[in-house]
């Protein structure tokens, strides 16, 4: 691997992006994408002194227009470039589902939704525009999408009485990691891959992104493991110069993706989202300890902030914490998330739509870009 693309990846100091407008990472870059908008927020993301956004592709997405959806992130990653913001690309989501569990059918209405989750509160209360965790937002309320080849109808943004994740579509889900999809997922990995192998403004690519949450639910992970190593050889082959990884939740599920892998990943991706300092700072010295200990890899941080969200001063409060610790460590991140919106960015993000900063958005302005 070329020394200059490891100390790009090593240099990272970006943020998780889902877009405003984007109501699942679905429709990110397809027919919903917003070009205007997006220079906004990729222009507030350089006016923080970020240098990096971790962005999520889909497979749904794709399908809809894979012309089209080429040619907006080509836009995404030439503007991004323009305005020195480099690409760490997400290029499969195990996020916000599994074995689908919704009833055979459309589900025409949302009166419909409320009925099918009758007894649920947490769902409930979020059909109601209301979320019951503490210090949590959500801009705006649910809509339906439609999510192709489901069992079913999956409502507001793939959440189903088992599967609380209600802001991705997963990509491509656990009911279509079977060897018999294999063909149709290389088919994007290469189209996408391919055309962006050569950017100047790439800078890591991550196979899959916590491959195992769905384990959560105590399904077999077999089937992600051999899908993950198939994509993770695919991208090897394609773009053999390209730092590779797999985001994952912490040190140790990195360790067991990694032990599957014919070959080291070229950095080690983990997501320490914790509010507490000391835990925080274990999290990331173990991760150090083990990239030295396995060749002197860089280390990312790649999620990490007031997840799953916060009032001003606690999200400020945990910043002005955990913010010295990455600085003191050398490592590269990624916070979470840049930009409200809907869903999971609208609960951890440091700037409102219309570029308005929470105080932790000027805590990291004030940061890395002082003026």
């Amino acid at each position: 691997m070329n020394d200059d693309r490891i100390q790009r990846v090593r240099d990272i100091q970006g943020a998780c992006y889902i877009p405003s407008w984007s109501r699942t990472t679905l429709d990110a870059w397809g027919s919903a994408f917003q070009p205007s908008q997006f220079l906004r927020e990729v222009s507030y993301a350089a006016g923080l002194g970020l240098n990096a956004l971790r962005i999520w592709t889909n497979v749904w997405g794709y399908e809809n227009d894979p012309t089209a959806y080429r040619q907006n992130l080509t836009f995404v990653f030439d503007e991004a470039h323009k305005r020195g913001i480099g690409i760490h690309l997400n290029l499969f989501d195990s996020g916000g589902g599994g074995p689908e569990t919704a009833a055979d059918g459309e589900i025409p209405s949302l009166a419909d939704v409320r009925a099918s989750v009758e007894g649920d509160e947490f769902l409930q209360s979020l059909l109601a525009g209301k979320i019951l965790t503490k210090g949590m937002q959500v801009f705006g309320m649910p809509q339906l999408v439609s999510v192709p080849e489901r069992d079913g109808s999956i409502a507001v943004w793939d959440v189903s009485p088992v599967f609380r994740e209600p802001w991705f579509v997963a990509s491509p889900g656990y009911a279509h990691l079977g060897q018999e999809y294999w063909d149709r997922w290389d088919a994007y990995v290469d189209d996408l891959v391919t055309n962006f192998r050569d950017h100047p403004g790439l800078l890591i690519i991550d196979v899959m992104n916590e491959p195992f949450i769905v384990a959560r639910w105590g399904v077999d992970v077999d089937p992600v493991r051999r899908f993950y190593t198939h994509a993770y050889e695919l991208v090897r082959q394609l773009a053999p110069d390209i730092p590779v990884t797999i985001g994952a939740e912490n040190l140790e599920v990195f360790r067991q993706y990694e032990a599957d892998l014919p070959s080291l990943m070229d950095a080690v991706s983990i997501h320490p989202l914790t509010f507490n300092k000391a835990d925080f700072r274990k999290r990331i010295k173990a991760a150090k300890a083990f990239a030295n200990e396995t060749g002197g890899r860089p280390v990312i941080a790649s999620e990490w902030g007031a997840f799953p969200g916060a009032h001003d001063t606690e999200q400020l409060d945990l910043y002005r914490s955990h913010f010295p610790i990455l600085n003191e460590s050398g490592v590269a991140w990624e916070l979470t998330h840049l930009i409200s919106g809907y869903g999971q960015a609208a609960l951890t993000a440091i700037l409102h739509p219309n570029g308005t900063m929470r105080p932790a958005a000027r805590f990291v302005r004030d940061a890395l870009a002082p003026w």
